[in-house]
């Protein structure tokens, strides 16, 4: 009998300890802290959720200032850059200038054998050269040259011109004096190819203006 009863008393005291499930349904927050993790708590919680957002667009906009800043940098280099060259050129512009000037004065005051000597001084060097000078180098010096002398007789008046074909002459009257056989039978074999291939062009130049001018078709 007593056994019987201290079982019965032990069987009442479990059921008050366990909970039931009409107990759970009834409670439904009980044991909630111990069913939902950290991370979703912290998802759920609307502070936490500003402070990231507010974290973000403050490095977004951290981002687009230093790009701003980066791309002023390059401007304000490329500007400085762009400013030097222009100064670079303007000074070499005004060096060469005041050689000019300079190289003026000197041939002025120079005597006659001076001048012989730097004229003979300047052949030599540009015959020095043009021997070290490739085809294609050749070819863009004489382009240029032609471009330049071009350039000068266009703007020059009819005195400057006068002078310049009397000093020509002149010239080339100093070197047929004091040229050798063998190099005076060069310029003159020189003399005819040029001549020839000028010939040559404009008998090219003739025949295409005829053909334009009277074409093959008005003959039918």
């Amino acid at each position: 009998m007593t056994d019987t009863l201290n079982e019965s008393i032990m069987d009442i005291e479990c059921e008050k300890s366990i909970p039931t499930a009409l107990d759970q349904e009834s409670n439904p927050h009980l044991d909630d802290s111990t069913k939902k993790s950290p991370a979703a708590a912290a998802h759920e919680n609307p502070n936490v959720s500003t402070l990231r957002r507010s974290e973000r667009i403050r490095q977004q906009r951290a981002d687009e200032s230093e790009q701003a800043r980066r791309e002023r940098l390059q401007k304000d280099k490329a500007r400085h850059l762009l400013r030097r060259l222009e100064e670079s050129q303007q000074e070499t512009q005004e060096r060469r200038r005041q050689d000019a000037r300079r190289a003026k004065r000197r041939r002025k005051q120079e005597t006659d054998d001076e001048r012989h000597e730097r004229q003979a001084k300047d052949a030599s060097r540009a015959e020095q050269r043009r021997e070290q000078e490739t085809d294609d180098e050749r070819h863009g010096r004489q382009s240029k040259n032609a471009s330049r002398e071009r350039k000068r007789r266009e703007q020059e008046t009819d005195d400057e011109r006068h002078e310049r074909q009397v000093k020509d002459a002149s010239r080339a009257e100093q070197r047929r004096a004091q040229e050798t056989d063998d190099e005076r039978h060069e310029r003159q074999v020189k003399d005819i190819i040029r001549h020839r291939h000028r010939r040559q062009r404009s008998s090219s130049f003739y025949a295409a203006a005829l053909q334009h001018e009277f074409p093959s078709e008005s003959y039918h």
